[in-house]
C-alpha cells in the first residue's frame, strides 16, 4: 500500500527545498553548494535532487573539517 504522508528522513531523495529547509539555509545558498559540488545531486528531468546518503556524506564532510580545525 503506497502511503502518501513520507516524512523527510523516510524519503530517498530530498528536494532542493527539503536540504535547505533540513540545514537551515537559504534556498539559493543550497543551489550554490549543489552546483558547485559541495552536495552532490541527481537531476530527474527538470527536477534536481539531493540523495539521502549524498545529504549525509556533505554533513560527514562538515563534522571532519569542524573536528580537524
Amino acid at each position: 500500500m503506497l502511503r502518501m504522508n513520507t516524512t523527510m528522513e523516510e524519503k530517498a531523495c530530498l528536494s532542493v527545498a527539503d536540504v535547505a529547509k533540513t540545514l537551515s539555509l537559504g534556498v539559493t545558498y543550497t543551489r550554490r553548494l549543489i552546483n558547485r559540488g559541495d552536495i552532490k545531486s541527481v537531476r530527474v528531468g527538470k527536477r534536481v535532487l539531493v540523495p539521502r546518503q549524498c545529504l549525509d556524506e556533505y554533513l560527514s564532510t562538515l563534522m571532519g573539517s569542524t573536528q580537524s580545525a
